[in-house]
């Protein structure tokens, strides 16, 4: 395994995010948003692919990619001060990898440059919490900051169920449980139903990927729990539509009041490069205001952003006022703030409102 030893240095010392390896190409990183070929590294073929990643699979991880074509597992290099979270997959027949790289330490919650309010967020006894964005936009590592503070603070017991575990959670205040799919468990229905039997305060699933787990999650969250999970939704509109969505017509109506009771906040993340290199997050976040909540349960989920925009003293703010306050500090050039905009236009009318007005 010198080989992927010296990708995962490789990586490591780029501060590159993700690792790409796929048969008959040469390996590719992603530098602050963009991938790129990696320089001194010859082209993969599919016995070295195997010969480099197969060891790293347990049994029951190749008995999953045999099935599914896909296997997820994961990597812990102290060595080099990180840990990785890899995907096998199959395309075209032939292996092909994906590792992301994720520090072994997590990032204190202030490096994040998120507001307070997300912190308030993970202090709640019961109710959801949702943590949203694309890939690779820092939900895990969200997540993680805001389980470490309650870790730090709070006597309490959490349950994390994950696929596969990510930051490595040592229990301090708190008493921490990580279980992992297909070692620990078989599917997250089945861990969060068993979950319920182990005494848990906090419950934190990795993501709310179908109808069911969502079902039991808000379940959860009924029964005194909080819940906290991540999906792949751009802001807290699409989120709460999203949830909304996947339950059949006929329950829909029912649903928007219970998960307007249950709906305590949700953070949305875009990632930004930095003038100096790196990137930084964009925020969106809701709380689950009693304006909020009524929104939510009369169906007039249009007026969230409004509601969103307005609600600084909840501790709210729009990714507009997110993606200004990147710019005006200086952190972010105009064009990168203006691309991660929901709306372009809309983000140029307040930076001229901005210039004009100085």
């Amino acid at each position: 395994m010198a080989l992927l030893d010296d990708l995962l240095k490789k990586i490591v010392e780029k501060k590159g995010s993700d690792l790409h390896i796929k048969s008959g190409l040469s390996p590719h990183v992603r530098l602050d948003g963009g991938i790129v070929r990696l320089d001194g590294f010859a082209a993969m073929d599919e016995a070295a692919i195997k010969k480099e990643i197969y060891p790293l699979l347990t049994e029951r991880k190749r008995e999953t990619l045999e099935k599914e074509g896909t296997a997820e597992f994961s990597i812990e290099r102290r060595d080099l001060g990180a840990r990785f979270r890899g995907s096998f997959y199959l395309e075209r027949g032939l292996s092909a990898v994906t590792l992301r790289m994720i520090p072994s330490q997590i990032p204190p919650f202030e490096s994040l440059r998120l507001p307070p309010s997300v912190l308030k967020l993970a202090e709640e006894h019961r109710g959801l919490i949702l943590v949203t964005g694309p890939t690779g936009s820092g939900k895990s590592t969200t997540l993680a900051a805001m389980i470490d503070h309650v870790n730090r603070n709070m006597a309490e017991h959490i349950v994390c169920l994950e696929d596969p575990i990510e930051f490595v959670h040592t229990s301090k205040k708190s008493l921490i449980s990580q279980r992992e799919l297909s070692e620990d468990f078989r599917d997250f229905p089945a861990a969060l139903r068993y979950a319920l039997r182990q005494d848990p305060d906090m419950i934190m699933i990795g993501e709310l990927r179908d109808l069911e787990t969502v079902r039991l999650a808000l379940q959860a969250a009924e029964t005194g729990h909080l819940v906290m999970s991540t999906m792949h939704t751009v802001d807290a509109v699409q989120t709460v539509s999203r949830i909304i969505d996947l339950f059949p017509p006929h329950e829909q109506s029912q649903l928007r009041v219970r998960l307007a009771e249950l709906l305590r906040g949700a953070i949305a993340l875009r990632l930004i490069r930095k003038k100096e290199g790196g990137r930084l997050p964009a925020s969106e976040v809701l709380v689950g205001t009693a304006f909020v909540r009524k929104l939510i349960a009369d169906n007039k989920i249009s007026e969230i952003p409004k509601a969103v925009e307005q609600g600084g003293h909840y501790g709210m703010q729009s990714f507009l006022q997110s993606l200004l306050e990147v710019y005006n500090n200086g952190w972010a050039e105009l064009d990168e703030c203006r691309a991660a905009a929901s709306n372009p236009d809309d983000f140029m009318t307040r930076v001229r409102g901005v210039v004009a007005g100085s």
